[in-house]
């Protein structure tokens, strides 16, 4: 009996603390946000200063991109364009998306109102979905039927990259970057001819290779034997 009262008391203190634990984890207060006359809205993205970027619909169907700063709202609108669409913001104030024009869609960096077009060479459609606070950029691009995937901008420079069987069924490369980190690590996602994955990359300068780790653990080796031999 003392057993099972035991047992009994120790499953209902772990039920009340895995509660609270729950409880804890889901607690925040929501604000809602909506664009100004808008029917429909989308946030997609926020920096540390809460500059929130994002996308509105009003009631004549026209879409409008929009920045958010203490409730306070801007429309970011490319001039030219059409239908802008902010994805992305970083700490210096810097927004990127996409926009439309006559003859294609572009990815566009708003720096302090100063907009550049974000196009890899040949792309016919280009979507700018994130920056980090050293100005990196990445998104995807499509320069042919089959032909495209991802690209970094960094510098002025444009770098194209692909996951390793970034194939999906009909044949198209799917990568799909979201998000860079100050690392310069990237997120998105690609498809296979199987499903849908999320994919972390690593720039190659971040992950000591084993030959250096080798080199340098001779070299330690042989520091440490010249210490002994001047000791000795």
């Amino acid at each position: 009996m003392v057993t099972k009262s035991i047992l009994a008391v120790t499953m209902a203190v772990g039920g009340m603390l895995a509660a609270a634990a729950l409880a804890n984890a889901t607690a925040y207060t929501f604000t809602t946000i909506d664009g100004p006359g808008a029917f429909f809205t989308t946030a997609s993205g926020i920096n540390d200063a809460r500059q929130i970027v994002g996308t509105f619909r009003d009631s004549t169907g026209s879409i409008f991109g929009f920045l958010d700063t203490g409730g306070s709202f801007t429309i970011v609108d490319v001039s030219g364009g059409r239908n802008t669409q902010p994805f992305g913001i970083n700490n210096a104030g810097q927004i990127v998306g996409q926009f439309e024009d006559s003859t294609a869609i572009h990815g566009f960096l708003d720096s302090g109102g100063t907009f550049t077009t974000l196009d890899p060479p040949g792309s016919l459609f280009t979507v700018a979905s994130g920056i980090n606070d050293a100005g990196q950029i990445v998104g995807h691009f499509q320069s042919g039927i089959f032909s495209g995937g991802g690209f970094l901008y960094s510098g002025g420079t444009f770098t194209t990259f692909s996951v390793p069987g970034a194939v999906n069924a009909v044949g198209f490369d799917s990568t799909e970057p979201f998000g860079i980190n100050n690392a310069g690590q990237i997120v998105g996602q690609f498809a296979d001819s199987t499903a849908i994955h999320g994919f972390l990359a690593t720039p190659v300068a971040l992950v000591a290779e084993p030959s250096s780790l080798a080199l340098l653990g001779v070299g330690v080796i042989g520091l440490g034997i010249l210490r002994r031999r001047q000791r000795a």
